[in-house]
C-alpha cells in the first residue's frame, strides 16, 4: 500500500535518514494522480508532527502550490503559442527575465522560465515529445531552486525512485543555473548514460546558448574539466620547466592560466552511489606530462641510436645526459629513474598492439577502434624516432612532440574534488537505503538537506504473481545453472514476454551466449539504444551486464509484452548492496507497467563469494546446498542480504582508507598546482616547482630504482 504524507513523514526509513542530518526545512510529498490539483507538499521539521505546523511548513507549502498552478497555466500558454509562432520571442522573454533580475528578485519569476524550459524540451525531446512534467517531478525543482535567507542555494539530495524521470528533473535544474550563468556539471556512472542525457536537452541548451556552460560526463572526466578550470595542469608543468631549460617564460605559458573563480560551478549527481564506488572514493585522478624539450629530444636519441648495447652507465657518461641533468639538477634522481625505464623500452619497442602511422601520428588498436591518445611508456617515443629515421615522418617537431621524459605531476583524490564546487545537487532512487557510513561519507560534501517523493505511479506491480517477492533458485554448478537459465527464458518466450538476464561481467555474458545462441530465438546482446528499444519486444531475450542494471530506460510499449505480464528479469548474481538490488528490479515494472523478477543462482560461486568466513560461527554462511535449497526463497533472501551487507560495510571501511591514505598526495598536487598557477617566471619560483614535482614523484621511485643482484656464496669446508 502506498504511504500517505504522514506515513512518509514518520515512517522508518526517513526518519532514520532525517534524524541525522539538519532537518529544518526537509520534506515529504504526496500526491494523487486522479487528480492534478489536489496534490500536497508537507514539510517535516525536525521529524515531529508539532514541528510539522510550524508556519514555516505552511507558507512554503502555500508558496509551492502557487508556484505550480502559475507553472502550469503558463507552460499551456507557451506551448500552444509554440505551436503557432515557435520558441524565439519565449526565449528572449525569459533571457531579459534573467538579465533585468539578480538571484533572489527572480523567484517570482522561477515559475515563468521553467514552462519556457519545459515547452522548449517538450517540443525537441525525441524520448518524450509533448510531454508536460508530472507535478511532483516540478516539486523536486522548485526544491532544488530554494534560496536560504542568506541568498544561497542549499546542498541536498532528493530520492526519485527508478523510471520516474530523474533525468529530466536534472536537465531542467541544469538549464536554469546555466542561464544564471553557472558552470554546470552533470554526472554519471556511465558514458553512455551521460550521453544520453545530454542530448535530451541538447535543443534545449543550444536554444538557450549555454550549451558551453553544461557539461554531462562520469565523473572521471569530469574532474579534467574541473582541475584545470584555473590553468591546465599539464601545460603549465611543461611551461616551466621548459622555461628552465629556454632560461625564459614562453607566451604559451601564460595562455595555460584560466584564472576565472568568480564563476560559481555546481556539481549534479545522478544517483548518489557513484559516491561509494571502488573508482571514485578512495580512487586518484593522475596527471603524467611529457616533457619534450630540445635536451630531452637529444637524451632519447641517443638511446635511441645506441641501443643495441644502452647501459645506464654508457648514458650516464653521455653529453646529452650531463647537460640535461646540469639544466634540472634538482630532478637529476626522477631523470636517472626514467632513464632506466627508457633502456628496458628501447629493448623491445616495437613490442606494443596493433598500430598504424597517419599523417605523422602513431594510432594503437584498442577495442574495436584506433586511437592515437594512448601510448605505451618509452616504446612509443622510440617508435616515433624509428619512424623519423626510416623517413615516414618528415617533420623532426612533429617527433619532438611525442619523444621526451614522462613526469607525474600529481595524484588528486577523487573524493576530494567535489568540494570544489560551490553547490552540490542530486537526485537517487535509493537514498532511504543508505547505510550509517554511507551517511557518514555524504555529511563530508556539506549536504543539508534530504527528501523524499513517493511514486509518481499507482502501486508497483512488481512480482504481483508471487506476493511482491522474488524467487531464488539455486543451482549446483554452472552447466546446469546455464541450461536453467536457458529454460526459464523458453517458459517466459513462449508465453509472449520479454526477458532481460543481468550476468556479473562480460566473460561470463559471453560464455553464455557461446553456448545458447542457437538454442534461443530473438537473442541480443545489451550495447547501445536499438538494443534498449528492442529489449522490451514480445519474446525477446537481452543478455546485460551489472553497469546496464542502473539508469537504463527499458520502457516497455508493445502492448503483447505488457498483456503477457511484462519484462521478466532474470539475474544471476548476488548484488553488491540494497541499492544495486533496488536500482537492478527497477528495470522492470516501470511507469505502473507489470514485470516481475527472479534469481537464478550459481550456488559454486554464491559459496565462494558468500561462504562462512573464517572466525564465524559453523554454517553462518552458504556452505550446503542440500541444506540451504530447504529454505524458502524469503527465507534465502534474508541470509543472502545479511551476508551482502556485512561484505558492503567491511567495503566501505576500505575504501574510507583508502581515501585517508591518499589525502596527502592530494594535497601536495593542490600545492603544486597553487604554484603553477602563481608561477612568475623567477628562478625561486621555479626551483618551488621543481622540489615539489621531485616530491610528488617521490614515492614511485624507492621501489622502482633499487636494481637487486643476488650472489650465492658457498662455503666448501
Amino acid at each position: 500500500m502506498k504511504k500517505t504524507a504522514i506515513e512518509w513523514l514518520l515512517g522508518d526509513s526517513p526518519q532514520e535518514m532525517l534524524k541525522s542530518f539538519d532537518t529544518t526545512r526537509n520534506f515529504v510529498f504526496s500526491n494523487s494522480l486522479n487528480d492534478r490539483s489536489g496534490w500536497m507538499v508537507q514539510n517535516a521539521v525536525q521529524s515531529t508532527v508539532e514541528y510539522f505546523k510550524q508556519k514555516t511548513g505552511y507558507d512554503q507549502k502555500s508558496k509551492w502550490k502557487r508556484d505550480y498552478a502559475t507553472f502550469e497555466r503558463v507552460f499551456r500558454e507557451l506551448f500552444d503559442s509554440s505551436l503557432l509562432h515557435g520558441v524565439h520571442k519565449m526565449v528572449q522573454e525569459t533571457l531579459e527575465m534573467i538579465h533585468e533580475n539578480n538571484r533572489k528578485s527572480l523567484e517570482p519569476n522561477i515559475p515563468h522560465i521553467l514552462a519556457t524550459i519545459c515547452v522548449i524540451w517538450s517540443t525537441s525531446s525525441k524520448r518524450a515529445p509533448g510531454n508536460q512534467l508530472h507535478p511532483i517531478q516540478m516539486l523536486c525543482i522548485f526544491r532544488f531552486l530554494e534560496i536560504a535567507p542568506n541568498g544561497e542555494y542549499f546542498n541536498q539530495l532528493i530520492e526519485v525512485l527508478p523510471g520516474e524521470g530523474k533525468s529530466v528533473v536534472l536537465g531542467v535544474v541544469a538549464t536554469y543555473f546555466a542561464l544564471l550563468g553557472f558552470e554546470v556539471n552533470c554526472i554519471c556512472y556511465s558514458d553512455h548514460l551521460s550521453q544520453r542525457d545530454y542530448n535530451d536537452f541538447r535543443k534545449v541548451f543550444e536554444t538557450f546558448k549555454v550549451q558551453e556552460k553544461v557539461k554531462y560526463s562520469p565523473f572521471s572526466k569530469m574532474c579534467d574539466v574541473l582541475i584545470n578550470a584555473r590553468g591546465n595542469v599539464k601545460d603549465l608543468t611543461k611551461g616551466v620547466i621548459n622555461s628552465v631549460a629556454q632560461n625564459k617564460v614562453s607566451s604559451s605559458f601564460q595562455e595555460s592560466k584560466n584564472i576565472s573563480k568568480e564563476t560559481k560551478w555546481i556539481l549534479l549527481i545522478d544517483e548518489v552511489d557513484i559516491f561509494f564506488e571502488a573508482d571514485f572514493y578512495g580512487a586518484t585522478f593522475n596527471q603524467d606530462v611529457l616533457i619534450s624539450n630540445d635536451k630531452t629530444f637529444e637524451l632519447l636519441k641517443f638511446i635511441y641510436r645506441n641501443r643495441n648495447d644502452v647501459s645506464f652507465h654508457s648514458v650516464s657518461e653521455s653529453k646529452e645526459y650531463l647537460e640535461l641533468t646540469q639544466t634540472f639538477s634538482r630532478l637529476k634522481r626522477l631523470i636517472d629513474f626514467e632513464i632506466q625505464k627508457m633502456i628496458e623500452d628501447v629493448k623491445d619497442f616495437e613490442n606494443t598492439p596493433e598500430k598504424s602511422l597517419v599523417n605523422g601520428k602513431i594510432y594503437y588498436k584498442q577495442h574495436d577502434r584506433m586511437t592515437c591518445e594512448k601510448s605505451f611508456g618509452y616504446k612509443t617515443a622510440f617508435q616515433y624516432l624509428e619512424s623519423y629515421t626510416k623517413g615516414e615522418i618528415q617533420s623532426e617537431e612533429q617527433v619532438k612532440e611525442n619523444v621526451g621524459v614522462l613526469m607525474g605531476c600529481g595524484n588528486f583524490s577523487l573524493a576530494e574534488i567535489p568540494k570544489d564546487f560551490d553547490y552540490i545537487m542530486g537526485v537517487s532512487g535509493t537514498l532511504q537505503y543508505l547505510t550509517n557510513q554511507q551517511k557518514d561519507i555524504i555529511r563530508g560534501y556539506k549536504i543539508e538537506r534530504l527528501a523524499f517523493a513517493p511514486s509518481m505511479y499507482p502501486d508497483s506491480r512488481l512480482n504481483e504473481q508471487t506476493s511482491g517477492f522474488s524467487p531464488i533458485l539455486l543451482m549446483p554448478n554452472q552447466s546446469d545453472w546455464f541450461l536453467r537459465i536457458k529454460e526459464r527464458c523458453q517458459e517466459h518466450q513462449r508465453i509472449g514476454r520479454a526477458v532481460l538476464i543481468f550476468f556479473e561481467d562480460q566473460g561470463i555474458l559471453r560464455e553464455f551466449e557461446k553456448g545458447y545462441k542457437n538454442e534461443l530465438r530473438s537473442l541480443q546482446i545489451l550495447d547501445g539504444d536499438e538494443t534498449i528499444k528492442q529489449a522490451t519486444l514480445t519474446g525477446t531475450v537481452t543478455l546485460c551486464t551489472r553497469p546496464f542494471g542502473r539508469g537504463v530506460d527499458f520502457i516497455c510499449l508493445d502492448p503483447e509484452t505488457k498483456r503477457s505480464g511484462g519484462v521478466h528479469v532474470i539475474q544471476t548474481f548476488v548484488s553488491a548492496c540494497e541499492a544495486e538490488q533496488i536500482q537492478l528490479k527497477g528495470r522492470t515494472a516501470r511507469q505502473g507497467d507489470p514485470g516481475s523478477h527472479e534469481y537464478l543462482l550459481c550456488y559454486v560461486d554464491l559459496k565462494k563469494r558468500l561462504g562462512t568466513k573464517e572466525g564465524a560461527p559453523p554454517n553462518s554462511g552458504f556452505d550446503s546446498l542440500e541444506e540451504d535449497q530447504k529454505l524458502t526463497s524469503l527465507e534465502l533472501e534474508k541470509k543472502m542480504n545479511r551476508l551482502r551487507d556485512q561484505l558492503y560495510q567491511q567495503h566501505l571501511s576500505e575504501l574510507q582508507t583508502k581515501r585517508q591514505q591518499v589525502l596527502r598526495n592530494h594535497h601536495e598536487t593542490s600545492k603544486f598546482h597553487d604554484l603553477l598557477v602563481n608561477f612568475d617566471g623567477t628562478t625561486q619560483s621555479q626551483e618551488q616547482i621543481m622540489d615539489v614535482l621531485m616530491l610528488l614523484n617521490e614515492s614511485s621511485l624507492p621501489e622502482a630504482v633499487r636494481k637487486y643482484h643476488l650472489f650465492f656464496c658457498l662455503d666448501e669446508s
